[in-house]
């Protein structure tokens, strides 16, 4: 089914609803997807993922519906780091499965347990989170780089590991480029925790209420900051930030797609566009997103998140 501007929504939640087997088909013809060996989500990560579902801007808090149990978030927090550790060191691969299922429903509840404070311990290169009360013990260096990062990250964040992963993803799903992974991992792990905290405060900033302001302009030019601050990291586009803003704020963001793009006429001069066609800039993203939320005007119980992954698999599946 080809989904456009005049489609109802009933055939947009259908196409949504199909994600999952849309997705499982690309990926089984997708170069670079089979590995000799796969790190599997641990099965108590599974148990949080949000399911695909009819919902409505007013329902919940766009900031707030992703939060965990307080009673189950450090453990949880613990081991999906451990996890996002291991799949990002490189000597395995994620399931591209739990990948995407890491980009859409793991990582937005990450980044949302941050609004509260946790411990962070600095071991070598890696980064462990826990409650304050089980890693007290640890060294003293620890707990000064704890404060030290605390001082830059003021705020929801993602690591350098996330952005490997992210980065992964976007690989796996898209065009390879060879030389990305490896300039996206140069990036410090402070640099990529302060750039993402201040493109996550200019969009909070703007989307604070349950809905966006009535001033499209005004919102652009947020979206436009925003991009600006995240893309100051070595290796992140304008589509990549995308995948990154689009965690954060998944109603109002949506990830940049070749195949999203290519399903909206508005953003091309020319009927029938191609890849090469394709431009990946700041005005493009800007026109992108804008053209997200003239769909969403009609589509109320849909995110932009949602919109852009129905448009994915409408388009994959007529391929």
């Amino acid at each position: 089914m080809r989904l456009d501007a005049t489609s109802q929504q009933s055939e947009w939640e259908s196409v949504l609803g199909d994600y999952r087997n849309t997705l499982v088909k690309h990926l089984s013809t997708a170069k670079g997807t089979l590995n000799s060996r796969r790190i599997p989500l641990p099965p108590q990560l599974h148990s949080v993922h949000r399911t695909d579902r009819k919902r409505s801007r007013d329902e919940d808090d766009s900031f707030n519906d992703h939060h965990l149990n307080s009673t189950d978030s450090d453990a949880w927090l613990e081991n999906v780091t451990r996890w996002v550790l291991e799949c990002s060191a490189g000597k395995a691969d994620a399931d591209p499965l739990d990948l995407d299922a890491f980009i859409w429903d793991l990582l937005p509840k990450i980044i949302a347990a941050r609004d509260t404070p946790v411990s962070v311990v600095i071991l070598d290169d890696q980064v462990i989170e826990d409650s304050p009360p089980r890693k007290r013990s640890r060294t003293s260096t620890a707990l000064k780089s704890k404060e030290k990062l605390a001082a830059t990250t003021d705020g929801p964040f993602i690591t350098r590991n996330e952005l490997i992963l992210i980065t992964r993803w976007k690989l796996k799903m898209g065009q390879f480029r060879p030389t990305l992974l490896k300039l996206v991992s140069s990036n410090l792990d402070a640099q990529v925790r302060t750039a993402s905290a201040a493109a996550f405060r200019v969009l909070r900033s703007a989307f604070k209420s349950d809905s966006r302001t009535k001033n499209v302009e005004e919102d652009l030019r947020a979206v436009k900051c925003a991009l600006k601050e995240i893309t100051e990291l070595k290796g992140v586009g304008p589509a990549t930030a995308s995948a990154i803003l689009s965690a954060y704020t998944p109603e109002y963001i949506p990830f940049m797609s070749d195949e999203a793009m290519l399903s909206i006429p508005a953003l091309f001069s020319k009927q029938n566009p191609t890849r090469k066609d394709l431009a990946y800039t700041p005005k493009a993203f800007e026109k992108f997103v804008s053209e997200i939320w003239n769909l969403n005007r009609s589509l109320p119980n849909l995110s932009a998140k949602d919109i852009e992954r129905a448009l994915w698999a409408s388009y994959i599946s007529q391929q």
